[in-house]
């Protein structure tokens, strides 16, 4: 059966069926380990607070990268959370990198190239 055979048989029921099976299944499946949630919220606060330091993030990043975060830690795991911690890292550097040439192209961030809110839930959420 060709792909689109598949999708003209399809239905929405079908498909909402198969992901809360799929969703349901996986839920069983996994296990809680709050020590580890805890942990990964505490890093989470912690790196927060360092990038406002750094000049980073401003109040409002901080705030929406720890609900970010947590919503990520507690959603998908630690391997998200890390991956999310890789490209916050990369995005960091790559607007700090040149950043008077970028600015007086007109290209760079504002406001210093601090990520705000809107920056935080747009790369991260």
């Amino acid at each position: 059966m060709t792909s689109l055979n598949y999708l003209k048989e399809c239905s929405f029921e079908n498909v909402f069926q198969y992901i809360f099976t799929s969703l349901a299944r996986r839920s069983k499946n996994m296990s809680i380990d709050f020590i580890k949630i805890i942990l990964g919220l505490l890093i989470i606060f912690i790196l927060s607070i360092l990038t406002y330091k750094l000049q980073y993030l401003d109040r409002g990043g901080v705030i929406a990268g720890i609900i970010v975060g947590s919503i990520i830690l507690i959603g998908f795991g630690w391997p998200a959370l890390i991956l999310m911690m890789i490209f916050f890292i990369f995005s960091i550097f790559s607007t700090r990198l040149r950043y008077n040439y970028k600015r007086q192209l007109g290209l760079g961030q504002e406001k210093g190239g601090k990520r705000g809110w809107r920056n935080t839930l747009a790369n991260g959420g």
